[in-house]
């Protein structure tokens, strides 16, 4: 595999606390997809599920090298009994095509302080 790009964030969850306290559900509604709202908000503590999507999503688009942050065009999907993985859409799939990205990578953890996020892209 050819690696096209290398991305990682880190995030504190309090961060992520605090944008959800101060704006509610504007806020996740400009972050987050449906699938991923109903996943994180599901669990007892949302906030480092909600955390690690914010770190997966910032890593792919370092990854990428946009410019730009097309948040919801980044999924992270949490399919039953496989790891999470990322989907493209919108702006961010066309991107990814004009790049040559064939393979998406994605590691993530997250504690009740933090979350990390790795994405390499590859072609």
């Amino acid at each position: 595999m050819k690696i096209i790009g290398l991305g990682i964030d880190l995030v504190e969850n309090s961060r992520i606390e605090s944008l959800y306290s101060r704006y509610g559900e504007r806020f996740l509604k400009k972050i987050y997809k449906e699938t991923e709202l109903s996943y994180c908000l599901a669990r007892a503590n949302p906030i480092p599920h909600l955390a690690a999507r914010f770190a997966a999503k910032e890593a792919a688009i370092k990854a990428l090298g946009s410019p730009v942050a097309y948040w919801k065009d980044i999924e992270v999907a949490s399919l039953r009994n496989s790891p999470p993985k990322l989907l493209f859409h919108g702006e961010i799939s066309k991107l990814c095509s004009s790049k040559g990205v064939s393979s998406i990578l994605l590691s993530f953890t997250h504690t009740p302080l933090a979350a990390t996020a790795v994405v390499i892209l590859g072609g």
